[in-house]
């Protein structure tokens, strides 16, 4: 996705495509797109970083109502 976004903005930074409108909708569209795409990957990736501690500390602590929301937060994602 990163490769496509960078491609994409290498287009959107030549100043011929915005002779084309529909080109230049076509690759904001698809840019905008892949932001939001890339924004929810990253949030997924804290959350299961977070999950990760939620984990170390329930075992750490001993402390089941821990384990179990991170069981539940886990579930989630299967």
């Amino acid at each position: 996705m990163n490769e496509d976004l960078a491609e994409l903005e290498q287009q959107a930074a030549d100043p011929e495509l915005w002779s084309d409108q529909e080109r230049a909708q076509q690759v904001t569209s698809r840019m905008s797109h892949i932001r939001a795409d890339l924004e929810r990957v990253a949030a997924l990736r804290r959350r299961l970083e977070d999950l990760g501690v939620m984990f170390e500390l329930a075992a750490d602590e001993h402390d089941a109502d821990t384990l179990a929301e991170a069981e539940a937060d886990l579930a989630v994602f299967s």
